[in-house]
């Protein structure tokens, strides 16, 4: 694109599309299909619109400006997302991820936006924050955390697939929903601020910490933790026969618990 406005009038598929500095691209309700590389250097922007990468990279340089307005979607199936400039999804946009992800530039997301790990591929993924669901949907592989994640909340959903925590904090403000797949906490420490529900998706706690800190009531999920911690208020439901402790039990701020985990002897209450 190098001319200095180009409106999108229909669902349109090309092979490369670059956008060049000084350049304006609005692709607003439409869907673009690429199959090969998208970089822009310009300005695009687009509502309930799509940007769709089949198999290549999708690149925001640190002059590109991308702006999605409402539900709108960036999608890489395979390649890596790169961004050094400004993204914004100032909607409740989606951002589907079935490569890596990085970021040196501002990428925000926090109005909702949604993030899907996808596809079957090892995944990198740099810290990010968003208010909306994180969901990790992937079939095969294993999506990694790199540094810290904070969003509105959690969903284990992909029948193959991996999501690592690795270390660092990650914290949930919404709730934990286990369907599908397997959560590797690592050493991390993992805050969850709504309820657990649900209880096929493996979760591995590892050497790390799980916190519930909600300021109100919480369902606690039936796992064995390494530390488990409960804090802000309310009152914090446990399964005694299926929620184990295998280090230490942490009681913080004022909350209680509807009945006490089994824990070893080795395990303290604080």
């Amino acid at each position: 694109v190098s001319a200095n406005t180009v409106t999108v009038g229909a669902n349109t598929l090309v092979n490369d599309m670059i956008v060049n500095g000084g350049s304006t691209l609005s692709f607003l309700t439409r869907t673009i299909g690429i199959n090969g590389v998208f970089t822009n250097y310009g300005a695009v922007s687009g509502s309930t619109g799509q940007v769709n990468l089949a198999t290549g990279n999708f690149t925001n340089t640190n002059t590109g400006i991308f702006t999605i307005t409402s539900t709108g979607r960036i999608t890489t199936t395979v390649g890596s997302f790169s961004n050094s400039g400004t993204i914004t999804f100032s909607g409740a946009g989606r951002l589907y991820l079935g490569g890596n992800y990085t970021n040196s530039g501002t990428c925000t997301l926090t109005n909702g936006g949604l993030v899907y790990f996808t596809g079957v591929a090892n995944q990198s993924i740099q810290g990010f924050t968003s208010t909306g669901v994180v969901t990790m949907q992937k079939t095969g592989g294993t999506a990694t955390f790199t540094s810290n994640v904070s969003a509105g909340g959690l969903t284990l959903n992909g029948l193959g697939g991996t999501l690592n925590l690795v270390s660092g904090t990650h914290t949930f403000n919404g709730g934990l929903s286990r369907l599908n797949g397997t959560l590797n906490c690592g050493s991390s420490l993992l805050r969850i601020g709504l309820n657990a529900s649900g209880t096929v998706a493996t979760i591995n706690t590892g050497t790390g910490t799980v916190e519930y800190f909600r300021l109100g009531n919480q369902t606690v999920a039936p796992l064995t933790y390494n530390n488990l911690t409960l804090s802000g208020s309310g009152v914090k439901t446990i399964t005694t026969a299926t929620t184990f402790i295998t280090n230490v039990l942490s009681m913080e701020g004022a909350s209680t618990v509807s009945a006490a985990p089994t824990y070893n002897v080795a395990s303290a209450t604080l």
